[in-house]
């Protein structure tokens, strides 16, 4: 009987000991709860007001840099002669181009308003990724041309007139116009 009143006051013991620190664990982690929520609500907070702040810096960042794109960057006439192979007409063609840079939604007009080109959108797409314009070449009295997903390198003939993509950006297309003309 003396083994089983042991035995049973092990169980006691351990019963005790056992509710004692599961009493423990719970009275202490309800209150680390608590202070946990508060903790992560304050930073959750200050991360919004933080990516509010980031917001409106960018917005007014891309703002800045869509009204100092000037609408004409670079105008460059070259003439450069072309020879032709061709008897029946011996008299020698001039080529002159004009170049320049066309931010997104604006016109540009080369050799004094013959043509115009409107950047409408630039997308960041194809494989390899880059940028690709989306324009429309005009001549008064035309209908206009347009151009999409044209790369660097991409050429067009409209009238008289050659027009080539040479450079894209995420805010502008540089087009150089090619016109033939005899001299």
């Amino acid at each position: 009987m003396n083994n089983f009143l042991k035995s049973i006051g092990a169980g006691i013991v351990t019963f005790a000991a056992a509710a004692t620190i599961a009493g423990l664990g719970y009275g202490l982690g309800k209150d680390s709860k608590g202070d946990l929520l508060i903790l992560l609500e304050r930073e959750n907070s200050q991360l919004k007001l933080s990516n509010e702040k980031l917001s409106a810096e960018n917005e007014s960042l891309r703002v800045k840099v869509l009204t100092t794109i000037p609408k004409i960057i670079e105008v460059v006439s070259t003439p450069s002669p072309i020879v032709d192979n061709n008897v029946s007409d011996p008299e020698p063609t001039e080529e002159v181009s004009q170049t320049i840079k066309v931010p997104r939604q604006q016109t540009a007009s080369f050799f004094d308003g013959a043509i115009e080109v409107t950047t409408i959108s630039i997308e960041y797409s194809g494989n390899p990724l880059r940028n690709r314009v989306y324009a429309s070449l005009f001549i008064p009295g035309r209908e206009p041309v347009k151009l999409e997903k044209a790369d660097p390198g991409t050429v067009q003939t409209i009238g008289e007139f050659q027009v080539a993509v040479v450079e894209t950006d995420i805010f502008y297309a540089t087009y150089k116009v090619f016109r033939a003309r005899k001299t």
